[in-house]
């Protein structure tokens, strides 16, 4: 079973209803050029697990976050300033919850 979410916040609601597989979620980085000379960016976030629940059932959840665009020539760094955010969040819940927090992405 594969849980798609479209926010942080739905993500994080799904965790709580499981016990995710090692005490581990993954994240993902990235980043997309929206032009060719580079200078503007999209922005990305992606976060996933794989869920156990108390019937032995399994899912993997997973979100997909467009941060917003970096644009070089004004040095405005607004999708790198949200994606930073957004780590640092799931780096604190990741330890007020006794979880892992490990680069990479899961897929089944």
């Amino acid at each position: 079973m594969r849980i798609t979410c479209e926010t942080i916040g739905d993500f994080l609601q799904n965790i709580g209803d499981g016990d995710p597989h090692r005490k581990t979620i993954h994240f993902n980085r990235s980043r997309k050029d929206m032009n060719s000379d580079g200078s503007s960016q999209e922005v990305y976030l992606q976060m996933s697990a794989v869920l156990r629940y108390e019937d032995t059932t399994e899912a993997l959840v997973e979100c997909g976050f467009n941060c917003g665009i970096d644009r070089g020539e004004d040095d405005v760094k607004a999708g790198t300033k949200l994606q930073t955010e957004l780590t640092q969040m799931m780096e604190e819940y990741c330890e007020a919850n006794g979880l892992r927090l490990r680069p990479g992405v899961l897929d089944f």
